[in-house]
């Protein structure tokens, strides 16, 4: 995972390195956490360190990626290994067809 930097709509700003992503609403799960206000009356104050933390998609104003990350390369490789755990998964590989397990069937209640 990489480091990002999430501002969340209450005006705090939460970094850490992102261990998932959860596709249906966009939550994130961030490790080795820190906060920061960046707006409103707690503005500049710094919240604990967290060695964990899942922010909810909704909360998310916006999501600061590193400069040295290159995001097009890293979804694409995302996107590839998510179509073939997803084919693994939908499609067994050497099942015998329908009429051979007809015909295996009857072999078997012949003897």
């Amino acid at each position: 995972g990489e480091r990002v930097c999430v501002e969340l709509k209450d005006g705090l700003e939460v970094s850490g390195i992102v261990d998932s992503v959860q596709i249906s609403d966009m939550s994130l799960l961030l490790g080795k956490a820190q906060q920061r206000w960046i707006e409103g009356r707690r503005r500049g104050q710094v919240g604990p360190d967290l060695e964990i933390v899942l922010i909810a998609g909704a909360r998310i104003r916006f999501v600061h990626f590193p400069n040295k990350l290159n995001l097009d390369a890293e979804l694409r490789r995302w996107h590839n290994r998510r179509n073939k755990a997803a084919f693994s998964r939908n499609y067994i590989v050497n099942r015998p067809k329908a009429d051979q397990l007809s015909t295996q069937r009857r072999q078997q209640s012949d003897s």
